[in-house]
């Protein structure tokens, strides 16, 4: 099968690009013929207020995408066609160019941009599904979209357009999610229910050596911004006895000087550890050292590629009991759910897991177990493959 992969990256790097890498390796891993066609968002820092203009109007149909796509297809012969993200860059644009010569297309889904304007259904510090439905004025009055309103206005304009002339229901044949929770987001914004499949996150848990040594901290790696429950984590060290093991933050994000002055303000500078952006190896040797991993996210995350990192490395995580998360993760069995937003429960939970050896060695060979069966490659193949078997013939 010749395949054709098609991803806009993002300007800050995340489990979404690291996944797209994944998805590519798997496919050379178990033979397929490979191309890609991607763009990236750092292009945009070169351009002039002219180009950035252009390129706006083009993100509702690029005439670009149209003409590169479809030299590529006809060149290479694609059979099939699994695409990520789009904006702003490609634009829907892509899914014309594929089914004008006749390509079958896979979509990937890994948040909601198809039915919200800022893709996490969450504006002013909580959920919301105000835009799933089709009207997007709502995202433009709330300025959901970096907090501004020509941007928002402009995001809810490509999804308006597009959802008019249903153009993601008519071009894509077949939607991939994480978890059911997304797909009835989905549903819930137009998608029919029989176009859409679940499938983990690609992933190699051959990667990650399994350590089953206590580790002496608690983890958070992430963007440090509200939805992910990080201040939530930083409130909850209040509550932690003071022989509590400390907890690092890796990541960065928009509201890192607030979490700072939190973490200051509560004087909690000796409890709470920020560490910076990490990736790669060093990512892997913060897990190795670490007792347990938190996910404490307040939106509706999909499977973190956090989760699995942990799992395959044999570290038991602490999540939020939110969307698809307690799909993944077993209450008691490979982790511990919490509330979302309460630090108090999360606070018991950490003293708990930290303070119980016993509970953490068998959460650790059970989270070890999980990765191998769940979410190494060969399982993500498998169904990835039955998935493309289905659109092509």
């Amino acid at each position: 099968m010749r395949v054709l992969l098609v991803h806009n990256s993002y300007q800050m790097p995340g489990g979404e690009n690291s996944v797209f890498k994944n998805l590519y390796r798997i496919l050379k891993r178990v033979g397929q013929e490979v191309d890609v066609y991607s763009r990236h968002n750092l292009e945009i820092q070169d351009f002039s207020i002219q180009h950035k203009v252009f390129a706006g109007i083009e993100s509702f149909f690029s005439l670009r995408t149209w003409r590169e796509v479809q030299e590529i297809v006809r060149k290479r012969k694609i059979q099939v066609a699994i695409v990520q993200n789009v904006f702003p860059l490609i634009s829907p644009s892509v899914y014309y160019a594929l089914k004008a010569v006749e390509v079958p297309i896979i979509q990937l889904v890994y948040n909601y941009r198809i039915v919200c304007p800022d893709a996490h259904l969450f504006t002013g510090g909580q959920i919301c599904e105000r835009c799933v439905r089709g009207n997007y004025w709502h995202a433009v009055m709330r300025k959901c979209y970096k907090q501004s309103l020509i941007a928002s206005g402009w995001y809810a304009g490509i999804l308006g357009m597009h959802r008019l002339i249903r153009t993601f229901v008519r071009k894509v044949d077949r939607f991939v999610v994480p978890d059911h929770f997304m797909a009835s987001r989905l549903v819930a914004g137009g998608i029919p229910a029989e176009k859409i499949r679940k499938n983990v996150n690609p992933f190699f848990v051959e990667d990650y050596q399994p350590s089953y040594e206590s580790g002496n901290f608690i983890l958070y790696i992430g963007r440090l911004i509200k939805q992910k429950g990080v201040f939530t984590l930083v409130k909850s060290a209040l509550e932690l006895p003071s022989n509590a093991p400390p907890i690092y933050i890796a990541g960065d994000g928009e509201e890192r000087e607030r979490l700072e002055s939190l973490i200051s303000s509560l004087g909690l500078q000796d409890r709470v550890r920020l560490l910076g952006p990490k990736w790669g190896a060093e990512v892997q040797q913060l897990m190795r050292e670490s007792m347990f991993v938190v996910v404490p996210s307040e939106w509706y995350d999909n499977l973190p590629l956090v989760i699995c990192q942990s799992y395959a490395m044999a570290k038991p995580v602490i999540a939020s009991n939110i969307n698809g998360i307690p799909e993944y993760v077993e209450n008691e069995v490979d982790g511990l759910l919490f509330q979302p937003g309460d630090a108090n429960e999360l606070a018991r939970c950490i003293n708990r897991l930290s303070q119980d050896l016993s509970l953490r060695m068998q959460m650790s060979l059970n989270a070890r177990r999980k990765a191998e069966k769940m979410f190494d490659f060969q399982s993500y193949w498998r169904k990835m493959d039955a998935i493309i078997q289905e659109v092509v013939s």
